[in-house]
């Protein structure tokens, strides 16, 4: 009996082993990313299967950055994309302890920076074709909470209403989403303070960073 209950303790000793180094874990699996592209800070969702229902010890990834997670769960992990991350497409992965993901591509869109909104609004829109003669601008909401975060609308005859996220730091006012609609999910996703309200009023719940169409 007491051989017997040696290697049943031995046994035992072993699977605690085996799971501690991650053995037995299912490697996660990145199944999709909402957005697909953004700015510095833009927030993003990533969907799959096997992240674990706590973060722990694992990480997900940028390119080469380690993120810090808003929030994880099994099935999804909320981030954004660094401050200081360049314009270019990267592999977004997850690591656990059953592995690394597959790669999934995000695409960092250069930033747009400057002294006033205006000015880097229609700088953006015409980087993408976007012909803004007859285009009114006009600011939408400046948060209370934090007066360095801000929502300004470009409209136009052909092109209808485009929201633009904005953010203050010491280089100047930087997009940091942008698309026909700014829903709550998606604002809260990009770290923008509480009292900034989704764009329009009563936005759905879907991502909705976009490049603009050109005329």
């Amino acid at each position: 009996m007491n051989k017997n209950r040696a290697v049943l303790v031995t046994l035992f000793l072993v699977a605690l082993l085996a799971l501690a180094s991650g053995c037995g874990t299912s490697k996660p699996v990145v199944k999709s990313v909402a957005p697909k592209t953004g700015f510095q800070l833009t927030g993003f969702k990533i969907t799959g299967t096997d992240f674990g229902a706590t973060q722990g010890k694992s990480t997900v990834h940028l390119g080469s950055k380690t993120l810090k997670a808003a929030s994880w769960s099994a099935t999804s992990i909320t981030a954004s994309v660094p401050s200081d991350m360049s314009g270019g497409t990267y592999g977004i992965t997850v690591t656990t302890g059953g592995g690394t993901s597959n790669k999934v591509s995000f695409t960092v869109e250069p930033s747009f920076t400057g002294s006033s909104p205006l000015p880097v609004m229609m700088n953006y829109l015409k980087s993408n074709s976007v012909d803004t003669s007859g285009m009114s601008f006009t600011v939408v909401t400046t948060s209370k909470n934090d007066p360095n975060w801000k929502v300004d609308k470009a409209t136009g005859t052909s092109q209808g209403t485009s929201y633009f996220l904005f953010h203050k730091d010491s280089a100047g006012w930087s997009i940091v989403d942008y698309g026909t609609k700014l829903t709550a999910d998606q604002l809260k996703a990009d770290g923008a303070p509480s009292d900034i309200p989704a764009q329009p009023a009563g936005s759905s719940s879907s991502s909705t960073t976009s490049t603009p169409t050109s005329k």
